[in-house]
Formats: structure tokens, C-alpha cells, sequence
């Protein structure tokens, strides 16, 4: 592998012929099952609606070309705070910034004639995103295991698929599961980007800093917030190579990422300018901010609702002693990644916006499951804990379950477990069940023409059950 020593090149390769492929297909399988055996909208925000609707426009109009054609118009709306008096806030501005998962959404539903297929394939499509999204970060965490080193190479691959495996099982997956928010495909694009970029590091391969820097530049298109995101994931990881692990630092690979993702977002702005300036989003939160105040958890509650089970491993980390460089660079990523929604934190905020702290709490709980899975630890501390890990999770699992949290809650004092489920459990106001398939029968009750048929759009079987 150019660029790299022997030595280096030699560990490289070992790493790819031990690759866990077990683990990834196990992550692969339990994430899609998990998520496509979930119904669609049966426990969904209510943005999910929003989203189908415009999935619908995206499938049957030139949505695109509109958007581009009212840039201008639509970009005074925000910055002259000039919206129409029907709305509370900018919303065309808003539903541009999520514009990608708009036309993900519509390309994958209108495939099927019959709405509820349309709408189940989406729901499948959607689990595999999560999915991948954990199995990418796992494969993420492992290479950065190899990249800043650890005690225990073996341990540390088995605590990151324990890792995502933990997420999974979390109350926080299943309810991404039920739903078609920007988060899910915006959370695949950030971990395939910087899985890429690890693997141009490991490979000091330009090709890859490429494709890195191609989806860095695609994310801004699928959900404008999360290119801050992956500012804070990819700056800091830079900065880390570049101090405490030269070898696999290159300029070339580093400026190769940056050029690309600029060029992409300069020929993506080419045609939709000026709604691509940043400046933009800034002045949406602003206008948010100062409207009413909208429901949502406290922040902090939502902050553990959105790592789920992850958080078990993240507090292990940090009152360990191992892999001290990457408890830190996990550390400065959850800080730089909550920080964009630090104002959240004063009030109230949805805990499926905090979608992307899996990724550096992914880390965390990698280093600090790590010591129970090493062959090296000693000591009864070290023995119990394993089993103490698989006692939380249960514990924290039958919280999340409504008829074990039930028969916990009615034991002798036990009533005060609802206090520790906020911080497990999404809120159910949240969680809205829209009833898809009742939706399609009724409508093939008022329409008469096969199930699901929407008002409006006889000429054509739409994917959506909502008018």
C-alpha cells in the first residue's frame, strides 16, 4: 500500500483478511428485521406524514425545478422573515433542506402500484439505511481501533459489534424504524463518509478520499443540518490523524476529500442558489427559536433517549483507563455534535433530531465494553462485567416494553420507574400511530377504485395513503 511503511502495510492487510464479516452480517440482518417487521407510521413522529406528502409531489411534479425556479422567492420568505400568514414559520424553506430525503422517499414508494406496498417498501428500504448505518459505524470504530491503537485489537472489535448490536435493541431504533424521517438516510450517508474516509487513510487512497468527500457533499443535499455533523466528526478525526497517528495522515488524501465535497456543494448551489447558503439555516433556527416554543422532552432527557443502550458503554469509557486518545476524540465528537442544538438544551427539543450522537457514542461504548471482552482483563471487577453490562440492558429493555414496564411499575414502590423511563423511552407524544392500513381501506371504501387510491390523482395509483 503506497504511502505506508512495511510494518504498517503488514497490519493493514491482516486487519482486512480478519475482517468480521460475521459481525457485520449478523448487525446487517438483526437491523433490518427489526426494522422492517415494524409497521409503518404505526409509532411515528408526525413529520412522517409531512414527508410522504412531499414524496407524493416529488413522484408526480418537477419538484426540484420548482424549488429551483422559487429559490429566490423562497429564500426572502427566511431572511426577510416575509412567509405567508398561513404558515408559523419559513416551511417551503424547511422542506427544502431535507430536499434528498424528499426524493429518496418518492423514487422508492412510487416503484409500487398499490399505496400500502409502496409504503411497506419504503418502511423496508428505510430499516436497511438504519442498518447499514450501524454496520458502517461498527466497521467505522473497528478501523479506528487500528488506526490510534488499543490493548486489545480482538476485544475491540468484539465490543463494537456488541456496540451496534446494543443500539439495535434500543427503544430509540425501533422508533427511527416506524418512520421516514430526514434523520435515517442523512445518518447512512454520515457514517458511509466516514467509513470511507478511514478506509483512505488506512490505504492512502485518493479514489476513496473522493467518494468520502462525494457523499460529504450528497449529505448536504439530504439533510442541510447534518453537514455540520459531519464537520464535527470529520475536522477533529483530521486533527487526530495529524497529531497522533502521522502514518496514516496524507495531504493528498485530506485536501482530495475537502475539494470534492466543495465542488459538490458548489455545483449543487449552481442550481439552487441561494437557497444553499448556509446563512439560511442560521436564520431558520433563529426564527424558530423566537416562535412558540414547541413540544419536545427536556434536552438532557433526550440526549440519553437518542444513545439508547449505548450510553452502558459510554460510561464505562469514561471511567476507564484504556485507549485514552480515542475516549478523547469520542468525547470531542459528542460535544462538537450536540453543540449546533445547544440551545435545545434550555427547553425542549425531539429526541430524533439527536439521531447522529449514535456515531461518537458508538466509540465510547466501543472502549468501554472493550474491557470485558479482553483476554487480558483480571480481577472481579473485570468477571462481572459482562454479565453486569447484560443485566442493565435488560433492566433498561423492559423499561421500554410497555406490558413489563407495566407489572414493574404495579410492584410496592416501583411506581417511580415512569421518572427513569423518560430517559429511555421516547415520549409518546411523539410517537403517533396513523394506521396505514385502515387509511387504505377506507379510502378503497370512498374512492372505489383499489385499495388506497388518493382523491385527486384517479389517473394514477399514488404511494400514500394520505390525501
Amino acid at each position: 500500500m503506497a504511502g505506508l511503511p512495511p510494518e504498517d502495510s503488514e497490519r493493514v492487510s491482516t486487519m482486512k483478511a480478519a475482517s468480521p464479516r460475521m459481525a457485520v452480517v449478523l448487525i446487517l440482518v438483526l437491523g433490518t428485521l427489526v426494522g422492517g417487521l415494524v409497521e409503518p407510521l404505526s409509532s411515528a413522529h408526525w413529520d412522517s406524514p409531512i414527508y410522504l406528502y412531499q414524496a407524493k409531489r416529488f413522484a408526480e411534479t418537477d419538484l426540484a425545478k420548482s424549488f429551483a425556479t422559487h429559490s429566490r422567492t423562497i429564500a426572502a420568505q427566511v431572511s426577510e422573515r416575509s412567509w405567508p400568514e398561513s404558515e408559523t414559520f419559513p416551511a417551503s424553506f424547511w422542506r427544502f433542506m431535507r430536499l434528498g430525503n424528499v426524493a429518496i422517499l418518492g423514487s422508492v414508494a412510487g416503484l409500487a402500484d398499490d399505496p400500502l406496498t409502496g409504503m411497506r417498501l419504503a418502511g423496508w428500504v428505510y430499516a436497511c439505511f438504519l442498518a447499514a448505518a450501524a454496520a458502517m459505524t461498527f466497521l467505522a470504530v473497528r478501523d479506528l481501533g487500528t488506526v490510534f491503537g488499543v490493548p486489545d485489537e480482538r476485544a475491540h472489535t468484539s465490543a463494537a459489534a456488541a456496540s451496534a448490536i446494543l443500539y439495535i435493541a434500543s427503544p430509540i431504533y425501533w422508533y427511527l424504524s416506524a418512520n421516514f424521517l430526514s434523520e435515517i438516510p442523512a445518518l447512512f450517508v454520515l457514517a458511509a463518509t466516514l467509513l470511507l474516509f478511514l478506509r483512505a487513510a488506512l490505504a492512502q487512497s485518493v479514489v476513496l478520499g473522493i467518494c468520502a468527500g462525494g457523499l460529504a457533499a450528497a449529505l448536504y443535499g439530504v439533510r442541510m443540518d447534518s453537514a455540520l455533523t459531519a464537520l464535527a466528526l470529520m475536522v477533529p478525526l483530521t486533527a487526530a490523524l495529524r497529531l497522533k497517528a502521522p502514518r496514516y495522515f496524507s495531504y493528498r488524501v485530506t485536501a482530495a476529500t475537502a475539494l470534492t465535497a466543495l465542488l459538490g456543494f458548489a455545483a449543487y448551489s449552481l442550481y439552487f442558489y441561494p437557497l444553499t447558503d448556509p446563512r439560511l439555516v442560521v436564520a431558520l433556527r433563529q426564527v424558530l427559536a423566537e416562535g412558540p416554543r414547541a413540544s419536545g422532552v427536556a434536552g438532557y432527557h433526550a440526549v440519553f433517549v437518542a444513545g439508547g443502550l449505548l450510553w452502558i458503554g459510554a460510561a464505562m469509557a469514561l471511567v476507564s483507563r484504556r485507549s485514552l486518545t480515542l475516549t478523547a476524540l469520542g468525547l470531542v465528537w459528542l460535544v462538537l455534535t450536540l453543540l449546533p442544538r445547544a440551545r435545545g438544551f434550555s427547553g425542549t427539543i425531539h429526541a430524533r433530531i439527536l439521531a447522529d450522537v449514535m456515531i461518537p457514542l458508538s466509540l465510547l461504548s466501543a472502549v468501554g465494553l472493550s474491557a470485558g471482552f479482553s483476554t487480558r482483563r483480571s480481577g472481579i471487577a473485570s468477571a462481572w462485567r459482562p454479565s453486569l453490562i447484560a443485566i442493565v440492558a435488560v433492566f433498561v429493555l423492559a423499561l421500554s416494553l410497555e406490558r413489563p414496564y407495566e407489572w414493574l411499575r404495579e410492584l410496592p414502590g416501583l411506581w417511580r420507574l415512569q421518572d427513569v423511563r423518560e430517559f429511555v423511552v421516547p415520549p409518546r407524544y411523539e410517537r403517533n400511530d396513523y394506521r396505514a392500513g385502515e387509511l387504505g381501506k377506507i379510502a378503497a371504501g370512498v374512492y372505489g377504485q383499489g385499495p388506497g387510491t388518493i382523491s385527486g390523482f384517479r389517473d394514477r395509483q399514488v404511494a400514500f395513503p394520505i390525501s
